[in-house]
């Protein structure tokens, strides 16, 4: 689940790319899309999701790293956090470029055929939730807001 997550990491990084170039480069009724509201809050969102899927990615690298083989609970909530936060971007982004986000001559409309299919892959989103409820609930694991802290570049909070 680690390679998915980064994969989704990656795909969200992508459209949130593709989304800041076009919201600039794109001018409509006289200005550029990125001026409009609701433009900039879908943006902020994807930063909000690439940036917070990022760190669950690295606790899980961490706990890797560690040598613990098999982090269950954080390999589910990385792919989790990750690949909704891919879904999400991907949805974003195919609305920022109107109609064509759907067109082959934007990438958008293939980050948003893949963003749902890593969300299947290595185990379903929804089964992945019901198990990281469970061993929560059974408190076995350290709660990765605790473990998250030291993925946090210093000069953020």
């Amino acid at each position: 689940r680690l390679t998915v997550a980064a994969r989704a990491v990656g795909l969200a990084q992508a459209c949130l790319d593709a989304s800041t170039v076009y919201a600039r480069d794109r001018v409509v009724m006289g200005q550029e899309v990125g001026r409009y509201q609701l433009v900039q809050s879908m943006i902020s969102d994807m930063v909000l999701g690439v940036e917070s899927a990022r760190s669950f990615l690295y606790a899980l690298a961490q706990a890797r790293a560690e040598g613990n083989d098999r982090p269950r609970r954080e390999s589910s909530v990385a792919k989790l956090q990750a690949t909704d936060g891919a879904m999400s971007s991907a949805t974003a982004a195919v609305q920022i470029h109107g109609a064509y986000g759907g067109s082959a001559e934007y990438p958008v409309a293939r980050y948003f055929r893949d963003a749902k299919v890593i969300q299947i892959i290595e185990g379903n989103n929804d089964v992945l939730r019901s198990n990281a409820r469970r061993r929560n609930n059974r408190g076995r694991a350290m709660p990765l807001c605790a473990r998250l802290q030291d993925h946090i570049p210093s000069g953020r909070t």
